[in-house]
């Protein structure tokens, strides 16, 4: 009688640790599957370095027709007669810009906007 319970004592004990061991590489790999799609989730956009070396990601500037429509917008311009235009991703004073520069008829315009905000930073008309 004690021989019995002694084998389904121990054979139990085997049971419970071939289905311990037989769990632990579901659970790693449910983990891992958690890892891959936190680590995919959590992707950035390339990042670009400012003049002062700091590392800054452009994932929420507007776009270069974005800058383009407020830079018209603001001097009261259209598509329509210009010639000469240029739009560069700089940067200044540690912000991240559009500058914008085209010509309408004999003027010139220069237009500065963060890239962010889409805020007008600066504007001149010269004459050209």
């Amino acid at each position: 009688m004690k021989k019995g319970m002694v084998l389904t004592i121990l054979g139990l004990t085997l049971v419970g640790v071939t289905t311990q061991t037989s769990a632990l590489p579901k659970e790693q790999s449910v983990e891992k599957s958690i890892e891959t799609a936190t680590t995919k989730s959590v992707e950035t956009a390339p990042t670009q370095k400012s003049e002062k070396g700091e590392k800054t990601s452009n994932e929420n500037y507007i776009t270069k027709d974005e800058a383009k429509t407020i830079a018209f917008a603001y001097a009261g311009t259209t598509d329509a007669n210009i010639r000469e235009l240029e739009i560069e991703l700089d940067h200044d004073k540690g912000r991240v810009i559009y500058e914008v520069e085209w010509k309408v008829g004999n003027k010139e315009y220069k237009c500065d906007i963060d890239a962010i905000t889409g805020e007008v930073l600066d504007f001149e008309v010269d004459n050209d």
